[in-house]
Order: structure tokens, then sequence, then C-alpha cells
């Protein structure tokens, strides 16, 4: 079942898309309703949610957490995370904060390398390494956890 209205807007992933070369737009896909449904069961869904989007990370698996002081520093600890916690070649699925933005699925090199155009779609995002078995939350208030999911 497709949530209505998800990725209505892919506009919103402009500068993003754009900061690609042709060759690694290639190996870029945005996600359909029915992909990011089973992309949010193997990931999202795997953990209870506040009432206001964030997860609750009491019983998760947590490698890492820290708050971030703008959205520079947030770009910073991504980029590290994802550079240590993920193989260069793995596929990641990066969730948006907001339905009408289609999920994107890219290498955690691409993402790495553009991290600054990632952050900039959307105060609160996720990002899900499923070879790790990984997430990494960056919600609006400035805390960014790593976690494993089970």
């Amino acid at each position: 079942m497709a949530v209505i209205g998800y990725g209505s807007h892919p506009a919103r992933l402009s500068d993003l898309l754009d900061s690609f070369t042709p060759e690694e737009r290639q190996d870029i896909r945005l996600l359909d309703a029915e992909e990011n449904l089973v992309a949010e069961e193997r990931s999202l869904n795997k953990f209870p949610q506040t009432s206001w989007g964030s997860l609750v990370w009491d019983d998760a698996d947590v490698i890492r957490q820290r708050s971030a002081s703008d959205q520079l520093d947030a770009s910073s600890l991504l980029k590290e995370w994802v550079a240590e916690l993920t193989s260069p070649e793995s596929e990641v699925i990066i969730f948006w904060g907001n339905l009408v933005v289609p999920s994107v699925a890219m290498s955690s090199r691409m993402l790495a390398e553009h991290v600054e155009e990632v952050i900039g779609i959307s105060s609160d995002l996720w990002v899900y390494a499923d070879r790790e078995r990984l997430i990494i939350e960056r919600y609006h208030e400035g805390l960014i956890t790593a976690a494993r999911v089970s």
C-alpha cells in the first residue's frame, strides 16, 4: 500500500542531484513508494518512534550519539560516521523527514562526498545501510545517533 503524497515533490532534490556528475547520477535511485515501504520495514520500523517523529533509542544497540552544533558540524559527523561504519560501495538509503521528498539510494562513498547537499534537503533524515544493518538519524534539534538494526 503506497503512502498518499510520497515522493510527490522530487524537485526538492534538485540541488542534491545537480551536485553529481552524469556518471555518478547513473548510480543513484529515487525509491518509488513500494520500495520506500520495504526499506522502512527493514530499518525505521524496527524502532519505536516519538510523537514528533524521532526514533526511540532506549533499548537500541547505539554505537554513537553526539550533538551537532550546526549544519556544518552535522555534515562533518555524518561524513565521518558513514566512512567509518560502512563500506564505500555499500548502498545506503536516505529517508527525509518529509514524505513528499522521495527516498534516495546511493553508495556510502557518494553520500560522504555529497553530505552537505544531503543534509540541506531536510533537517530530519535517516541513513540506512542494509549490508551493515546500520541506521543513522540526524534529528533537527542537533542529535545524531548511529545504531545497529536488529
